[in-house]
């Protein structure tokens, strides 16, 4: 009776581990990457807001990073230098590129302006300066209005995007 019960545990054994294990599910929801990147500001006394991020967006001030989504979920970063076309609205021209088509499709994306303004600063507040935003693709009839407005700034390609929320570096 031992051997029996024995060649069962071992067959039950056996067969357990010979299946094949379960997939994890995918998850069902994107993650909201601006807003759970970072939970501290570290450089809210050095961020740029209102005026002063104006003016810099205006005159070309700090480096631009942009971030999208890809199609398959993945991050995308590019490098690029937007145009100001009013107090909350950027203009980007860019080439034919996976970045372009993330705006399109999913209509936002998330820019840092920044500036490395001191490498002889102590406090590393002072040396580091910018914004990160959110932005929002126009609609049509607002894109019109904008080109109408700028024809030699906004092109057919061109993408025009308001500035939804204004957030510290990081």
């Amino acid at each position: 009776m031992k051997k029996i019960v024995c060649i069962c545990l071992s067959a039950l054994c056996l067969i357990g581990c010979s299946s094949t294990p379960k997939a994890t599910p995918e998850p069902t929801t994107t993650p909201d990457a601006f807003t759970s990147a970072s939970t501290n500001n570290f450089y809210e006394a050095s961020s740029w807001t209102g005026d002063q991020l104006i003016e810099a967006i205006k005159n070309r001030s700090g480096s631009w990073t942009i971030a999208t989504v890809n199609p398959d979920n993945t991050p995308n970063l590019a490098v690029a230098v937007f145009g100001m076309l009013d107090d909350t609205t950027l203009v980007l021209n860019l080439a034919p590129n996976q970045t372009g088509e993330n705006i399109v499709r999913t209509k936002e994306a998330v820019a840092i302006i920044y500036q490395y303004t001191n490498n002889q600063e102590i406090e590393k507040t002072l040396r580091n300066q910018g914004a990160k935003l959110k932005l929002a693709l126009v609609s049509e009839e607002e894109f019109k209005k904008y080109q109408d407005a700028n024809p030699d700034t906004v092109t057919e390609t061109s993408l025009v995007l308001k500035i939804v929320e204004v957030l510290p570096l990081g």
